[in-house]
């Protein structure tokens, strides 16, 4: 068992939860991006006890031969053991969520946590989480108590009650409706919730069933189908709001044990998954969506936990679907042709894929964050993939889903009543001879998953949000494709919205733009305000490793709040503004909200 020692750099993490940005403190907790431990308490295993009651007869019946016991109980240690750190450990290195597996003892009458062998008193490891829970009065921690060996009523009972007493007035209530978020827990000084998942939790209110969990598991040795089934499972997870687990593990069977008999869990499991979750976690459709507790063994593995809790940090908002952008993948059909050709030489390929994603990304907030941040017009930009039959956001490479970024609009508007979102689709690029076909494809996806909630744009003349309140109407389309968009009540037309672009590295020519084009816009219209700094090829081709962030958002947005406040615009402020990672300093989103008062 490893020391309780912690060196500052094994700290960092200790207060990641405290320490997120205020745009996430709103988010649901279920929203976040939480790192777990699979089987918590294994980093401590008695091979001087019996087996543990999880075992499987074949174990107990080699582990109670005299000799070959022992030995039996070796192996079985090692391929049982899949944390080396105690809790306050694992806590302090950004731990959030506890799989807990529990056997009451006879021969003690005590509660231990156990995996094929008897682990730690559970009363030990709980009170390592108040230890900490009371020096860090910022976190929160998630403990679930999913299986249940040699364990009766009254034994439940028992647990149950010794868990509310240990935490007391630090438990969240469940409840079916409401999604605690960091901000309501720390309000009410809420630390901990305990997922319990036994029949009897229905009985007692400060304990999570275990339909408010969904933790599928993968049963495999095999990494990349491990993580293909995480991927396949959590995202019809997601919709339902409730905790999703991904359990990040490869599972031995017994022919793995067998032919591997001085082998572990660490060796060739935790070794062979472990060090390719940063960059699945980075690359995969998953990506921008958060919303899910990721568990491994030995979490220390491999930095995955740092990759974890930078999922929560990922980069009306411009490019609104480039936070998240494959490197992966080929380059996307927006890009310029002399990129196109560059990404198409092997040698050149990847410089140039790191290149474009550093001068195509343009926010750092996923959809849900930037509608939490107050953000409420996305400009979208759709292409379709043939190799998978999908429409995604792009802006030189591929971005998120559409379906994925139009969820978090949903989920969004389900849980904020009387917000309104614009959603302007401004340039496709659809599959030639499928044009028609493709448009209708998206068109009737749009009309089925929002429904009720789109306005018509018949009502333009009278739009307000009483109205659009009143008749449940909370999402307005834009879409730039003329000739099918007539043909559609609920689509609004490009004549509805203008927008116009300087296309320029000038923060002067691209403020005189956008003061002109205010000054000239019509009043039935919409109007867009781009406050964007646009690279050319050129300034691409001579600083190719500097990016939209500091090369463009960097230069224009420090200024923005200045030039709102100058007079320039005036009687010409109330519009849609857009900028470029609109959560840098300056405050864009609460500086254009106050132009409303």
């Amino acid at each position: 068992m490893a020391t309780s020692e912690e060196t500052p750099e094994k700290l960092q993490y200790a207060d990641w939860m405290g320490n997120l940005p205020p745009h996430l403190h709103d988010i649901p907790l279920c929203r976040l991006a939480i790192p777990g431990s699979h089987d918590s308490g294994s980093f401590e295993l008695r091979t001087d006890w019996e087996v543990g009651p999880d075992a499987n007869a074949e174990l107990k019946s080699l582990s109670s031969i005299p000799i070959i016991g022992a030995m039996a109980k070796d192996i079985i240690k090692k391929w049982s053991q899949c944390q080396s750190h105690n809790f306050t450990q694992q806590l302090n290195r950004g731990v959030r969520y506890f799989d807990l597996r529990v056997s009451h003892r006879s021969e003690d009458e005590d509660f231990y946590l156990v995996h094929h062998l008897y682990g730690p008193k559970l009363i030990s490891c709980l009170e390592e989480v108040v230890t900490f829970l009371a020096e860090h009065p910022k976190e929160v921690v998630l403990l679930d108590f999913n299986h249940f060996y040699s364990m009766e009523l009254e034994q439940h009972i028992q647990l149950i009650t010794l868990l509310l007493s240990m935490f007391e007035g630090r438990l969240c209530p469940f409840s079916a409706t409401d999604k605690p978020s960091l901000a309501s827990l720390w309000q009410n000084r809420i630390q901990v919730i305990i997922f319990y998942q036994q029949e009897i939790v229905a009985e007692f209110q400060d304990l999570w069933p275990a339909a408010s969990i969904a933790s599928p598991w993968a049963n495999t040795m095999d990494a990349e189908r491990c993580l293909e089934y995480q991927e396949k499972h959590a995202k019809e997870q997601r919709r339902e709001g409730k905790f999703h687990v991904c359990q990040a593990i490869l599972t031995p069977s017994t022919q793995t044990i067998m032919q591997n008999l001085t082998g572990s869990v660490l060796a060739h499991c935790a070794k062979k998954i472990n060090h390719k979750l940063p960059e699945w976690m980075r690359s995969s459709p998953l990506v921008g969506q958060r919303g899910m507790i990721y568990i491994v063994d030995f979490v220390e593995e491999d930095g995955f936990i740092p990759s974890v809790v930078s999922l929560n940090t990922l980069s009306g908002t411009h490019n609104s679907g480039c936070y998240s952008l494959r490197a992966d993948w080929e380059a996307s059909p927006d890009a310029p042709p002399l990129a196109k050709f560059l990404t198409s030489i092997p040698l050149l390929r990847w410089t140039a894929k790191h290149i474009m994603h550093k001068w195509g990304k343009c926010q750092r907030l996923s959809t849900l964050e930037q509608l939490l941040a107050g953000v409420r017009y996305l400009d979208l930009r759709v292409a379709y993939r043939v190799k998978d039959d999908q429409f995604y956001l792009v802006h030189s490479l591929y971005g998120p889903r559409v379906s994925d970024v139009l969820e978090d609009v949903k989920t969004f508007l389900q849980e904020h009543p009387k917000e309104v979102v614009l959603l302007d689709f401004n340039h496709f690029y659809l599959e030639r001879g499928l044009e028609k076909e493709l448009h209708d494809r998206l068109i009737t996806y749009i009309k089925d998953f929002f429904g009720e909630l789109l306005c018509p744009k018949d009502q333009a003349d009278r739009i307000h949000l009483n109205s659009l309140w009143q008749n449940k109407r909370r999402v307005v389309v834009f879409y730039y494709a003329s000739c099918v968009a007539s043909g559609h009540p609920f689509l609004w037309p490009p004549q509805s919205i203008s927008s116009n672009w300087a296309d320029t590295m000038s923060r002067r020519e691209c403020l005189a733009v956008g003061e002109t084009g205010a000054r000239n816009r019509r009043t039935e219209q919409f109007h867009v305000c781009q406050a964007v700094l646009t690279p050319s090829a050129s300034t691409v081709i001579w600083q190719p490793w500097g990016s939209v962030e500091s090369n463009c958002a960097g230069k224009i947005n420090p200024v923005l709040d200045k030039w709102l406040c100058s007079g320039a615009l005036q009687g010409h402020e109330r519009m849609i503004y857009i900028a470029d990672f609109v959560d840098t300093p300056g405050d864009f989103v609460s500086r254009i909200i106050s132009l409303n008062k």
